[in-house]
């Protein structure tokens, strides 16, 4: 599977060589946000975050590289210009600077429910029950 946060961190760090971006400007890298959910969306994007669905990457594989970039895009455009959508900006950035050259959109089939990503949804499950008892154990001795 791709390491959404190594390419993640790469597209931004790529887009901040090409690209001046005055001081009083938000460099930092977006946080990551990671989905499962099953839908059409293979990804999303504001001026903070950028959201990657695990089911379309575990699918695409290397592909969804076009993904990364097309999102941290959406938010590097977003803090620059307030530029949202597929504007001027993102179209150059995604398209010229990106050299993608692929489109505004991405042609992916929808994803089917694989064993990994079946794990994957449990973990995650797991993980969010684990956060709410420690952070319940955590306002109890607080009390």
């Amino acid at each position: 599977m791709i390491n959404i946060r190594e390419r993640h961190e790469y597209w931004w760090n790529f887009l901040l060589e090409k690209v001046y971006v005055p001081e009083a400007y938000d460099r930092s890298i977006p946080d990551i946000k990671l989905s499962t959910r099953s839908s059409r969306v293979a990804g999303r994007a504001c001026t903070l975050w950028c959201e990657y669905n695990l089911t379309y990457a575990l699918q695409e594989g290397d592909k969804y590289d076009e993904t990364i970039c097309h999102e941290v895009c959406h938010t590097f455009a977003n803090r620059l210009y307030r530029n949202e959508g597929h504007g001027t900006f993102w179209r150059y950035a995604f398209n010229v600077i990106c050299d993608s050259g692929r489109g505004q959109y991405h042609h992916y089939q929808r994803p089917v429910e694989t064993p990994e990503l079946v794990a994957i949804k449990e973990l995650l499950k797991l993980q969010k029950k684990l956060a709410a008892c420690t952070k319940g154990n955590g306002n109890d001795s607080q009390r």
